[in-house]
């Protein structure tokens, strides 16, 4: 089966964010947390969003992402994902509390995300400041299990 690399068009979100749920499982703090139902068609609906939030940067700041794709040939699926945050002059003032979104089931749940994503992220952020927002970050990778 070979593979063929290319960016994802928006079309493909969908899919790449079930790469996602489906490489991490419920093995994974970070995942749960951010996208507790991303098992689900709703789940993923809400992943495929979140991803698409990252493509769109209308207030022209510097900040934008690359979606990389792996598609077998053979059956013409996606079978694995990657995001690339560019960011070329622009460092977000982030911190606690920063998180977007409104997948979770109540106030505790959010503040859990919160509190996980800014764990796990934090050293990047820390890191796009001290280069002055001229950094490159590969936020995600992941394949489908199947493969």
């Amino acid at each position: 089966m070979p593979f063929e690399f290319g960016l994802c068009e928006p079309e493909d979100l969908e899919r790449c964010f079930e790469v996602v749920s489906l490489a991490f499982g419920h093995d994974h703090p970070y995942i749960d947390a951010l996208f507790p139902a991303h098992d689900t068609p709703q789940g993923r609906a809400d992943g495929a969003r979140w991803l698409g939030s990252a493509l769109r940067d209308p207030s022209g700041t510097g900040r934008a992402a690359r979606f990389c794709k792996a598609v077998d040939t053979d059956t013409g699926l996606i079978v694995g994902f990657a995001k690339w945050d560019i960011y070329d002059g622009f460092a977000p003032d982030v911190g606690p509390g920063s998180l977007k979104g409104d997948q979770w089931r109540d106030k505790e749940a959010k503040e859990w995300a919160d509190y996980i994503w800014w764990e796990f992220t934090r050293r990047r952020w820390a890191a796009l400041k001290e280069s002055g927002g001229h950094l490159v970050s590969l936020d995600i990778m992941s394949v489908d299990l199947a493969y």
